[in-house]
C-alpha cells in the first residue's frame, strides 16, 4: 500500500467511528516516520520518546496505540523487558490489510498474512498491485483474500452493524446541542459551540498557546461558569457572543492583577474563576470609590 493509501485508510475508519485527537496525532507521526525511513518495517519508537514528540503523557500515548490497533490501522509488538537502549523500543508496523468493506476483483492476487515480528519489506511491496480498484467492482473478495483478513476488521464490522442506532441517536444528541448552544447564530454564519468558541478566543489572545486534549473538558466547565455570571447580570440567558465578551474583559482585566491570577492555561483559569472576578471587583472598586462595591465582571470597562 502506498501512503496515501493509509491515510485513506485512516479518514474511511474515521467515518464510522469517531477516532480521538490523540489518537490521529500518533498514527500520522507514525505514518510520516515509517514514509522517512522508506517504508521500513518494523520500525522502532520508545512510549517516552512518543510523548515528548507528541507533547503526551505517557500514558495517553499506550492507550492510543492500543485503540489503533483495536481499530486494525496499526500494529505493534512491546519489548520483552524495560530497557533504556534499542532493545527497549516498541517496534511498530502498519498492516497491510484489505477491510471487508472494499471490493476487489477476485483476479487480484491473494495478500500474505502478516504475523508480528515476521514483517519483510517485501510483502509491504506487493500490496501496491491492489492500491487502485474501482468503486465500480462487485462486491466479491476472492476466498484467498478473506482467508487473510485479520479478525479486528471482522470485528469492527461486526460492530458497525450492531451500534449503527446508538450512533444515530448519538449523533442526533450532538446536533441538538450544538443547536442549542449556538442558537445566536441566526445570520447565516457557520455556527460554532461556546466551548469552540472559548477556544478560538484565548488562541487569538495568546497566539503561542498550545491547546491541550485535556483543555476542551476544562473550556466547557468554563462556558457552564460563564453563562452563569451572565445571566446573574442580565437576569436572563444569555447569547453566546455575552458569555464570550464577558470571558474578553476577564482575561483582559486579570492581565492587570498578581501573576497568581493571571491567566497560564484553561484548566487554572477554569478552577480559580471565582477568585479571579472576586480579585477584578475589589480592584475596580478601589479604583473608583473609597467604600467598596463590587459590580458584575460585565460593568467592568
Amino acid at each position: 500500500m502506498s501512503y496515501i493509501d493509509y491515510i485513506n485508510r485512516f479518514w474511511q475508519c474515521e467515518i464510522e467511528r469517531v477516532i480521538a485527537p490523540s489518537d490521529a496525532k500518533l498514527y500520522f507521526y507514525l505514518l510520516h516516520t515509517c514514509n522517512a525511513l522508506r517504508w521500513k518495517q518494523p520500525f522502532g519508537h520508545s512510549d517516552r520518546h512518543l510523548s515528548l514528540a507528541l507533547g503526551m503523557a505517557v500514558n495517553t500515548v499506550r492507550e492510543s496505540k492500543n485503540r489503533l490497533k483495536q481499530l486494525g490501522l496499526l500494529d505493534f509488538r512491546t519489548p520483552d523487558k524495560g530497557s533504556k537502549g534499542i532493545e527497549g523500543q516498541t517496534k511498530f508496523w502498519f498492516p497491510p490489510t484489505v477491510s471487508n468493506s472494499d471490493t476487489v476483483a477476485a483476479s487480484q492476487p491473494a495478500i500474505t498474512a502478516v504475523k508480528p515480528g515476521n514483517i519483510p519489506h517485501q510483502t509491504v511491496q506487493t500490496v501496491s498491485t491492489i492500491d487502485t480498484v474501482p468503486d465500480t467492482v462487485s462486491d466479491t473478495v476472492a476466498d484467498t483474500v478473506s482467508d487473510t483478513v485479520p479478525a479486528t476488521n471482522l470485528r469492527l464490522d461486526k460492530e458497525k452493524n450492531d451500534s449503527s442506532a446508538a450512533r444515530a441517536a448519538r449523533l442526533s444528541s450532538k446536533a441538538v446541542g450544538a443547536t442549542k448552544e449556538s442558537a445566536d447564530s441566526g445570520n447565516g454564519e457557520k455556527a460554532y459551540t461556546l466551548t469552540h468558541q472559548i477556544r478560538q478566543t484565548i488562541e487569538e489572545s495568546f497566539p503561542g498557546y498550545y491547546w491541550d486534549a485535556k483543555d476542551g473538558t476544562h473550556a466547557k466547565k468554563l462556558g457552564v461558569k460563564l453563562r452563569a455570571a451572565v445571566k446573574a447580570h442580565l437576569d436572563r440567558d444569555p447569547t453566546d457572543s455575552e458569555s464570550i465578551d464577558a470571558l474578553k474583559r476577564m482575561l483582559k482585566e486579570s492581565a492587570k492583577l498578581t501573576d497568581y491570577y493571571r491567566f497560564k492555561d484553561v484548566c487554572t483559569f477554569n478552577e480559580k474563576f471565582n477568585q479571579i472576578i472576586v480579585q477584578i471587583k475589589d480592584k475596580h472598586a478601589a479604583i473608583t470609590s473609597p467604600e467598596p462595591a463590587r459590580r458584575s465582571i460585565l460593568e467592568i470597562k
